[in-house]
C-alpha cells in the first residue's frame, strides 16, 4: 500500500459546507499542538485531506455539527510527491451578519461565520472611565468586508482595520459598540436656514441611527472642525432616510442634540453631535 493511500484510508469524518449544508469531502482533523496558548485545543484544529480535495469557496465547513473556518494549506510531501494537505482551522464563535451602515439600520446583510478573539481594551478618558473592548475577528478572505462596515453578532462590531496574515484568514480589528448602539432619532430642525431668525425650518423626521462614542469614530477634515468635548458622540443615519445639515437639531435618548459636522460614511451620514 502506498503512503498516499494510507493517508486517505483514515479520512472518515464527513465535512459539510457550513453555508449550504452539502457534503463536500471526507477528512481527518486533530488538535492543534500549541502548548503556550490557553484554550488552543478548543479554538484551533488541523484539517488533513487528500491533495485533490477542493476547499469550499467561503472556507467554512461543519464537522460533527460545529462550524470551522479553514485557513491556508501546507502540503505533506513524501519521496517527492504530495500525499495530503494540512490546513489550520479556527472554530467559529458566531454566525454574524456583514453589513454597511445602512444595512445595519435596515436589518439586511450577508451571513458570515466568524471567530472573535479578545484583542485589547480601549479607554476614552475624556468622557468616561469604562473600558471599551476591541476584538480580532477572523473570517474567510473572500468575504466582502471593508473598513467601516459592521458585523452584527451577539453585539454590534464596527470594522476599524483589515489585514490578511500568513495563516490565510482575514483579521478584522473591530470596536465592540455594545447592545444599545441602535437608537431612534427625531430631527426637529433640519430645513432651510433663516438668517433673520437664526434658525432652521422645522422638519420633523424620525429615523434609526447607530450611536458611537466619538473617540471610536471621528474624522477631522480641517483645522476649523469643532474640538472634541466631553459627552460628544458620533451618530450614523442612512443616506436614504434623510440628509442632515450642520446646525440641525434632533432628539435622542430623551436629550436634545445639535449637529456640528456631517460627512459621508459609506452609504450613511456620519454626524458629530453635542448636547444642547
Amino acid at each position: 500500500m502506498r503512503l498516499k493511500d494510507a493517508a486517505r484510508r483514515f479520512s472518515k469524518t464527513r465535512a459539510y459546507d457550513a453555508y449550504t449544508g452539502d457534503e463536500v469531502f471526507f477528512c481527518q482533523f486533530s488538535s492543534f499542538d500549541d502548548h503556550s496558548a490557553d484554550g488552543a485545543t478548543a479554538r484551533r484544529r488541523v484539517l488533513n485531506i487528500p491533495e485533490s480535495v477542493v476547499i469550499p469557496t467561503r472556507r467554512c465547513v461543519k464537522l460533527d455539527g460545529e462550524a470551522w473556518l479553514i485557513g491556508s494549506g501546507t502540503p505533506d510531501d513524501f519521496l517527492g510527491g504530495i500525499i495530503r494537505q494540512s490546513y489550520g482551522m479556527k472554530k467559529a464563535t458566531d454566525l454574524a451578519s456583514l453589513a454597511t451602515p445602512s444595512g445595519v439600520l435596515a436589518s439586511t446583510g450577508t451571513p458570515v461565520y466568524i471567530q472573535k478573539q479578545y484583542y485589547r481594551d480601549n479607554v476614552d478618558t475624556h468622557t468616561e472611565s469604562d473600558n471599551q473592548v476591541a476584538w480580532n475577528v477572523f473570517m474567510a478572505p473572500v468575504e466582502s468586508a471593508v473598513e467601516g462596515m459592521f458585523l452584527v453578532a451577539d453585539t454590534l462590531l464596527r470594522i476599524r482595520n483589515l489585514y490578511l496574515p500568513l495563516e490565510g484568514l482575514r483579521i478584522a480589528q473591530c470596536d465592540d459598540l455594545g447592545p444599545l448602539s441602535i437608537v431612534a432619532v427625531t430631527f426637529t430642525e433640519n430645513g432651510t436656514y433663516n438668517s433673520v431668525t437664526d434658525s432652521y425650518a422645522t422638519v420633523s423626521t424620525t429615523a434609526s441611527a447607530i450611536l458611537l462614542d466619538y473617540a471610536r469614530l471621528y474624522r477631522l477634515a480641517t483645522k476649523a472642525d469643532p474640538d472634541y468635548a466631553p459627552g460628544d458622540v458620533s451618530v450614523i443615519v442612512r443616506q436614504a432616510s434623510l440628509t442632515p445639515v450642520v446646525g440641525a437639531r434632533f432628539v435622542m435618548n430623551g436629550k436634545a442634540w445639535r449637529v456640528l459636522t456631517v460627512q459621508a460614511e459609506l452609504d450613511g451620514w456620519l454626524m458629530h453631535a453635542r448636547v444642547g
